[in-house]
């Protein structure tokens, strides 16, 4: 079991501060995986809260499905989609993520302004991007502003905030505060999973919300996914299917999901060979 940190030693300037709640479920999880379990008095000490305040947080986890109550505290449901490094999603159906960004970023006009997610399928959408012109791009996600900053007919807005090593994103209430005061023609978005039932989730508390905020500043959201994402339900909640505009995934999505997506009115678009 790995060693857990000794909070109680820290002076009061060194511990964390997490004034909103999600930003402190997001850590609790954090700490869930790398300890196995918490008690509610760790949890009041670590973000100096009451310790009904920590039991309703992690209520609110349980009802989310991220974690199970133990008698004094909880421990990490052992079914929780993890949140894996953006460095070993690169990896993975790097084919038919390159296919995808070519056809997501067909559908982007000169002129516009979209928004565009961290992650390593709208990176591929952000590199065949760079000969647009008059287009604006508003990103959190490190690799994109990467991508796009030989792009001379592109201006990039990186959005500030608190920065994910895990997915090269700034996220936290600074971000999402900056991404309102913007109107966007599209939003497009990678998706970790995507359910009939669910709908759209993610393994990441902050993330979800940074998403949020860009659907609701967008006119049209495009999703970008392979189909390895799809029929899949991670733990926090983004928004349901109806709010797709446009599917973009690979033609190797199962003839039974890709019936069932059209079937509910979602635009789906095949990235072939």
């Amino acid at each position: 079991m790995a060693e857990r940190a000794d909070f109680g030693k820290m002076s009061s300037e060194q511990k964390p501060e997490f004034v909103y709640a999600e930003e402190r479920w997001a850590k609790i999880v954090e700490l869930l995986k790398s300890q196995s379990r918490i008690s509610v008095a760790e949890l009041s000490q670590i973000f100096d809260i009451s310790e009904g305040t920590a039991r309703r947080d992690l209520n609110e986890l349980e009802r989310r499905g991220v974690i199970r109550r133990t008698h004094g505290g909880a421990i990490l449901r052992t079914r929780t989609s993890l949140d894996v490094p953006l460095r070993t999603r690169e990896e993975s159906h790097l084919q038919e993520k390159e296919r995808i960004g070519r056809l997501a970023a067909y559908l982007i006009s000169d002129g516009e302004t979209i928004f565009i997610d961290a992650g390593t399928t709208t990176q591929r959408v952000a590199r065949e991007l760079k000969n647009k012109k008059e287009l604006t791009v508003v990103t959190n996600g490190l690799n994109v502003c990467a991508e796009l900053v030989d792009a001379s007919g592109v201006e990039v807005i990186l959005v500030g905030g608190t920065f994910r090593k895990e997915s090269f994103s700034m996220v936290g209430p600074l971000a999402e505060n900056t991404i309102r005061q913007f109107h966007a023609d599209k939003a497009v978005l990678g998706i970790d999973a995507i359910s009939l039932e669910k709908g759209l989730t993610v393994p990441n508390l902050l993330e979800a919300s940074v998403k949020k905020e860009m659907i609701a500043a967008s006119d049209e959201l495009i999703v970008v996914a392979d189909r390895s994402k799809v029929g899949r339900t991670s733990f926090c909640y983004v928004a349901p299917l109806m709010e797709i505009d446009r599917l973009v995934t690979d033609s190797g999505i199962s003839e039974k999901h890709l019936a069932s997506l059209r079937e509910i009115g979602i635009e789906v678009q095949l990235a072939g060979k």
